[in-house]
């Protein structure tokens, strides 16, 4: 088995070399993580705050009528509501800050910040439906506690390799889902339904999610009055963009780039059919776009004709 994982860890390469002894990887990759929880910090602040994407907190503590637990947050239902809902929330705002501040240092510190992110997805999922733009975060944070602390002997290597498993995860899960994805075109293909192969497929669902959300969409206008063929090439480039992620971990000229196509690929989704997914680009802008991997300098240019070098 250990010969088994020391070949994968031995493949990833880049310029000859494994990506997990280069200095310059290691101190690019420390930066990204401090990014990571400065963000969760970011994020913790937007939840108390009456611009947030989430509940308010007004909001969540009237709703005690419709709190429909999910498993995480049963023990909600053994303490006094307003006291629980309070909890939570400064077990948020006050491990976001610790995080920051002494991730390095301590294994626990990253247990806390996990837990808390997972507690308040709990929480904001229990009103009848689960919310999906925490879960990549959460994922990620519940990856960062595989991290040894600072003063382990193999802390520079394995921080590169805990990176390069956030990526494995983050890459294996849009690969899944778009195989999903292309099934449901084989299947709706199958039923004799309007699939995204359609030129009125991505119109279709834009319209109907603009009904039920009541916003219109940037471009759903623009959907609705240009149909085209040129509107199946866009929605399945998009599944293909999600499908073929995995392919790219060990593609490491191609992180960035990937990570570039993910984030417009997410853009996409805002501009045309509306659910936000914006707090999915944390981790995929801090650990696939801005990869530790790779060339030296931040060029995406340099990247791409870096594919068309021999």
């Amino acid at each position: 088995m250990k010969n088994l994982i020391d070949i994968v860890w031995n493949k990833p390469v880049y310029q000859g070399g494994s990506i997990f002894n280069n200095e310059t990887h290691y101190s690019k990759g420390s930066t990204l993580i401090s990014l990571f929880y400065l963000f969760v910090f970011l994020i913790a602040f937007q939840s108390i705050t009456f611009n947030s994407q989430f509940p308010s907190w007004s909001e969540i503590v009237s709703s005690e009528q419709y709190f429909i637990p999910q498993w995480g947050s049963l023990w909600i239902r053994y303490f006094d509501w307003k006291t629980a809902i309070r909890l939570i929330y400064i077990l948020l705002i006050g491990s976001s800050i610790i995080g920051m501040i002494f991730w390095r240092k301590s294994r626990l510190v990253r247990v806390l910040v996990s837990l808390s992110l997972f507690q308040f997805l709990s929480l904001v999922s229990s009103f009848g439906s689960v919310d999906h733009y925490l879960h990549l975060l959460v994922t990620t944070s519940l990856l960062l506690i595989i991290l040894p602390n600072e003063n382990s002997k193999t802390y520079k290597v394995d921080l590169l390799k805990v990176i390069f498993g956030i990526q494995t995860i983050i890459l294996s899960i849009y690969s899944i889902s778009g195989f999903y994805k292309l099934l449901g075109i084989v299947k709706q293909l199958k039923w004799g339904v309007t699939s995204a192969l359609s030129p009125t497929g991505l119109t279709l669902q834009s319209t109907k999610t603009s009904y039920f959300s009541g916003n219109e969409y940037f471009f759903q206008s623009l959907l609705v009055d240009h149909q085209g063929y040129w509107i199946p090439i866009l929605h399945i480039s998009g599944y293909l963009v999600e499908f073929l992620s995995i392919f790219i971990l060990f593609r490491i000229k191609l992180h960035r780039i990937w990570g570039l196509a993910l984030v417009l690929f997410h853009l996409g989704i805002a501009l045309t059919v509306g659910p936000d997914f914006s707090i999915h680009l944390i981790p995929i802008a801090i650990f696939i776009m801005f990869s530790p991997f790779g060339s030296k300098q931040y060029d995406l240019y340099d990247d791409i004709k870096s594919i068309f070098r021999k």
